[in-house]
């Protein structure tokens, strides 16, 4: 920090703004967010603070980065997070998690609730749940902006990624909001699918009660709901109690009626 104050206000001003980003600047973000392009940045290059390429340009130690964010005060961090989020917002092939992570930052709701879902679904498609489960508790914060049926398929979801992350009670706990919301608009399907999630999750929290009516109101809804798979998956989920309950008969009977 001593380093930078010896630096002209503008300098700093631009060092400021490139260290709330957590990643190397691509050339076009730094563009749009300094005014004097990679000339306002030439003095911090100088004194050994950033490493500047043609195509990005990042700070030397990730050290320098921290101290300089961890000294803005906060509504400054939001001003310069909101303005990263503008120019990310402005571009349409800008990575979701980059938007959220500055939306967050940023206190910006709007955002977080437009780009917050899809982004969840994007990350958890390439196998990155405990960032999908990140997006959606910052969605479910602000769960008043969604009506009923949506905040219980948010619910759900962030019940499915807690629980694939090994955060088995606040799956439980989730889950059980979702099913109470399921319970309230009465879609037998949606609600015999997150019996049947619930009873997994329950397992894993070794609350064999609720584990096993749960599995077996899944089955009930399901039956003659009109989806087979959703009910041969149910069977399938009480099937495998039985199995490692050791109580095979049962778990063979149940798996091939499944």
């Amino acid at each position: 920090l001593a380093r930078v104050r010896t630096l002209d206000l503008d300098t700093q001003q631009a060092l400021e703004q490139l260290a709330v980003i957590p990643s190397t600047v691509d050339r076009w973000l730094l563009t749009a967010l300094l005014p004097g392009g990679i000339a306002s940045i030439a003095a911090a290059e100088q004194r050994g603070l950033l490493d500047v390429t043609p195509s990005r340009t990042g700070f030397r130690h990730e050290l320098i980065r921290r101290a300089i964010a961890d000294g803005l005060p906060g509504g400054r961090r939001m001003d310069l997070n909101q303005r990263v989020l503008d120019a990310l917002t402005d571009r349409e092939d800008t990575d979701l998690s980059r938007i959220m992570h500055h939306a967050a930052e940023a206190g910006a709701d709007d955002a977080i609730v437009h780009y917050g879902p899809q982004a969840a679904r994007g990350a958890a498609m390439v196998g990155s749940h405990r960032q999908a489960a990140a997006h959606l508790k910052l969605v479910l914060e602000r769960r008043e902006r969604f009506a009923e049926a949506e905040q219980a398929d948010l619910m759900s979801t962030y019940a499915i990624e807690c629980h694939t992350i090994g955060r088995s009670r606040l799956a439980v706990v989730a889950q059980l909001e979702a099913i109470e919301l399921r319970r309230r608009l009465g879609d037998p399907l949606k609600l015999g699918a997150d019996l049947r999630w619930l009873s997994r999750m329950c397992w894993a929290t070794s609350e064999i009660a609720q584990m096993e009516a749960s599995a077996d109101e899944a089955i009930k809804v399901l039956s003659g709901a009109g989806d087979d798979r959703l009910l041969a998956l149910a069977l399938s989920n009480k099937s495998q109690l039985r199995m490692v309950a050791r109580r095979s008969e049962e778990a063979f009977r149940i798996g091939q009626f499944a």
